[in-house]
């Protein structure tokens, strides 16, 4: 689910136009969406067994539709009802900052992983969303998770990389992932084309660091 007016993860899916309709109209929908509708009206399908619903650039003024119903941080998780059960995993992409399109996708959530780029900066945005997910399972969705941290464009040829793991290691001690991700061209060059690192460059070292990833996925 593209919830990030960016929209990068739809651009990445989808080289051609959207035909139909996207997250900000899943906000927007009235009343509740059954499973057969849903297909019609907002799956697309990438390939076998991976459908994404398509983000907008008008998701940046459903903020201002969010703030006039008292329901207005779980509205996403009323609104994709029908896709639970259906899927085995149902990733929601998110934008950086944390407004009610974030809420919605925390109290709609029982996981959330946090990919972060081994910078000082990035430890801040950990201990700010870590705050987060305390006040949306106080208030309205305790079966949240505790946030699993996942170390991107890891670069070990430098010192910086070796001081940020270990912080948040001690900061975070059964939040990080066991696999990295590596600084990789090739994972760059994959988005370009609308690939997978996995069938854009199977055996490079980025293909082998998300396929560690996925196991670690599935063990947890």
């Amino acid at each position: 689910v593209d919830n990030d007016p960016q929209c990068n993860l739809t651009s990445y899916l989808s080289k051609k136009p959207i035909t139909k309709s996207t997250t900000d109209e899943l906000y927007l929908t009235k009343n509740a969406v059954l499973l057969n509708e849903a297909k019609d009206r907002f799956l697309n399908s990438y390939q076998v067994s991976f459908d994404f619903i398509a983000g907008h650039k008008d998701l940046a003024g459903v903020d201002q539709f969010l703030y006039s119903r008292p329901d207005r941080e779980v509205v996403l998780k009323k609104n994709l009802g029908w896709a639970i059960g259906e899927y085995d995993f149902i990733f929601i992409d998110n934008p950086p900052s944390l407004n009610l399109l974030t809420l919605n996708a925390l109290a709609a959530a029982n996981r959330v992983l946090i990919p972060v780029q081994t910078e000082y900066f990035s430890l801040e945005g950990i201990e700010k969303m870590q705050e987060s997910i305390e006040m949306i399972r106080a208030r309205w969705n305790p079966g949240l998770q505790v946030a699993v941290i996942l170390p991107t464009r890891v670069d070990r040829r430098k010192r910086i990389t070796w001081d940020i793991l270990k912080l948040i290691e001690e900061k975070f001690p059964r939040g990080l992932f066991k696999a990295h991700i590596r600084d990789s061209s090739k994972v760059a060059e994959s988005s370009g084309f609308g690939k997978t690192i996995l069938n854009y460059a199977g055996s490079s070292a980025g293909a082998d660091d998300y396929r560690a990833l996925a196991e670690e996925l599935l063990e947890r």
